[in-house]
């Protein structure tokens, strides 16, 4: 089959933005285009308006991961660069990652550039404050949302051992669930081979061992019928 590119480019109607984007399309009997009209138009305004976009029986909507969320005792607030100290005083603590693939990151070089990683992160990254004494417990993020599988990754979360084994991930969890599947219907886990804690908690809200992955680690699928039916006891902690 002829094979055509076409450019549309975007400039004419966001000169500020100067949004410049690549079509393929593939010619055989008739024509057919691997992104259609409608799909062009909607990962446009995402790139104009600095959101993932999600196509949902044929409606077009603005994916926000970025929001802040709250729970009766947690907030989830978007990371900011003046929360370092206050997230290092947890992750330093070595028995955090005794389990984790990356086993120094309780080392201040380490978190540093993991934190920065965060920053970066296309869809935000979240301190975790328990909301009481108002402390900094910990940290997660989604990343890799991939709007033609409906799909979106969520991990990098530790927490203060102070709270583990309270319900507490659990309640964190299921906020971070709840906004997540308004958008997906699938949410994907990549956890290390050995970090036994972790798998045991990601189990706990319905998620499915899927494949091994790279650099010693597994994958986990949690649906969103798997979670809603695990939802109630989830929320009972």
């Amino acid at each position: 089959s002829r094979r055509i590119t076409l450019v549309v480019n975007f400039n004419a109607l966001f000169s500020h933005v100067g949004i410049l984007m690549t079509v393929t399309l593939a010619l055989s009997e008739g024509m057919s285009c691997f992104l259609s009209l409608s799909q062009v138009l909607g990962y446009s305004l995402g790139a104009l308006f600095g959101v993932s976009t999600q196509c949902t029986k044929g409606i077009w909507v603005m994916a926000d991961f970025k929001q802040h969320l709250h729970t009766d005792k947690f907030s989830l607030i978007q990371t900011k660069r003046s929360h370092f100290e206050s997230l290092y005083q947890v992750a330093s603590d070595p028995l955090i990652w005794e389990q984790h693939p990356a086993q120094d990151r309780w080392r201040r070089e380490i978190f540093s550039a993991f934190f920065e990683e965060g920053l970066s992160n296309d869809l935000g990254c979240f301190t975790i404050v328990d909301s009481q004494p108002q402390n900094v417990i910990g940290s997660t993020r989604f990343y890799a949302h991939d709007p033609q599988n409906a799909s979106v990754r969520l991990g990098y979360t530790f927490l203060s051992r102070n709270y583990w084994g309270t319900g507490a991930n659990a309640l964190i969890k299921t906020a971070l669930l709840d906004h997540s599947f308004q958008y997906v219907e699938s949410i994907y886990f990549d956890i290390g081979e050995t970090n036994w804690r972790s798998i045991k908690a990601t189990e706990k809200l319905g998620a499915v061992f899927c494949q091994k992955a790279e650099e010693g680690k597994s994958e986990y699928l949690l649906s969103r019928a798997a979670f809603l039916s695990r939802r109630p006891s989830l929320v009972s902690v």
